[in-house]
């Protein structure tokens, strides 16, 4: 096992510290999300007014999806390559290629 020496005891102290103030502001920007909450309550009980400035949800940060795949999966996958390679299929072909299959073959479908 590792020895625990003193600048791993003071890296862990700052971590702690830095969790704990990090705590303390989430706390306290939750009492004035509750603070605003109620007195947007009462000031307008009839309910009619929508507040749009207030956020969805308590995460102050929008989420983000910018993970891109790893190499050989996207070659794998073949993702460098746009997926509509071709043109759409005739009206004909695709209503021969549908009806090709017996439970669809004079199916009326209209859509919505």
């Amino acid at each position: 096992m590792s020895q625990v020496t003193p600048e791993t005891i003071t890296n862990i102290q700052n971590q702690l510290l830095e969790t704990q103030q990090l705590l303390q502001r989430l706390v306290l920007q939750t009492q004035t999300n509750a603070a605003d909450v109620n007195t947007s309550a009462t000031s307008s009980p009839d309910m009619e007014e929508v507040d749009t400035s207030a956020p969805v949800h308590s995460i102050a940060v929008r989420q983000q999806f910018d993970w891109t795949p790893p190499e050989e999966l996207a070659e794998m996958l073949n993702l460098k390559q746009s997926p509509f390679i071709s043109s759409p299929m005739p009206d004909t072909q695709r209503r021969e290629l549908i009806e090709s299959y017996p439970p669809m073959r004079n199916m009326d479908y209209r859509a919505p």
